[in-house]
């Protein structure tokens, strides 16, 4: 497949960055992960505008001619029908040490990928490891920074499920390793708010726009009130099967369907 590299179209087998890249020695950039579906690239412009936005606020330029047009531009080139991208900011490359570079040379990658979107039920645990801070300025952002959601996925794995549930360190619910998090309580479904370190994820707000959820901050406390609980990102929307091992309702929704009304 070809991606895209400042200005560049180069086959993905061949991409490389240098070491001295921010993004790889401190993880000071930025990702965003699009779905590809029929042959586009859906939600584009939240994604853009979220990537623009927390790029500006963590003070990262994006690198000349770099516009939205190119996340389709990356489709065409590879003739992608069914797929994601994944778009990564870097502060680009400079010296030993946390000081930023003078001149900043920002570095924007576009790699393609086949994959499918995911609605098949899932084994979800609770996250003993590492806990979600909603005080820290990384939760609002997606950042390469993501040792505590691998750590957590890990966790996972190790306790033969699919997801993590992260908690605050006040013992509310947050969000998953890789999903936002909505749960269904009293026949009404919730989503933890931002202020509880919930990422602004994209279809969490469309899901939030259209009134089929609502923001609440949900407690451990509530967990046996829990009828069901479904974790959402740009890639999937997905029932979950298990929490902890106690089963809990998964026939609530046609989960593929809403999924692909959300993109349009």
């Amino acid at each position: 497949m070809i991606g895209y590299c400042n200005g560049q179209w180069i086959p993905t087998e061949d991409l490389t960055i240098a070491v001295t890249d921010r993004g790889f020695s401190l993880g000071d950039g930025l990702f965003e992960t699009l779905l590809v579906w029929q042959g586009k690239v859906r939600l584009a412009e939240q994604h853009w505008q979220r990537l623009t936005s927390s790029a500006q606020q963590l003070r990262i330029p994006l690198p000349p001619n770099v516009n939205i047009d190119l996340l389709q531009a990356t489709v065409d080139h590879n003739e992608l029908e069914t797929g994601a991208l994944r778009v990564t900011l870097t502060r680009g490359c400079g010296q030993r040490g946390l000081q930023s570079p003078e001149p900043l040379h920002p570095l924007l990658v576009i790699v393609p990928s086949l994959s499918q979107p995911q609605f098949q039920p899932l084994r979800l645990i609770t996250a003993q490891t590492v806990r979600r801070c909603p005080e820290s300025i990384l939760s609002r952002f997606k950042t390469l920074s993501y040792l505590e959601n691998v750590l957590a996925r890990q966790e996972a794995e190790q306790r033969q499920a699919d997801e993590a549930l992260l908690l605050t360190p006040s013992d509310r619910l947050s969000e998953a390793a890789a999903a936002n998090i909505f749960v269904r309580l009293n026949n009404d479904w919730w989503t933890p708010p931002l202020s509880d370190g919930a990422l602004p994820g994209i279809v969490r707000q469309r899901l939030l726009t259209t009134g089929w959820a609502k923001e609440t901050s949900i407690a451990w406390s509530q967990r046996d009130q829990v009828e069901a609980i479904a974790l959402s990102n740009s890639l999937s929307f997905r029932p979950v099967s298990h929490w902890d091992g106690r089963a809990l309702w998964t026939d609530l929704e046609d989960w593929r369907s809403r999924f692909e009304a959300l993109q349009l």
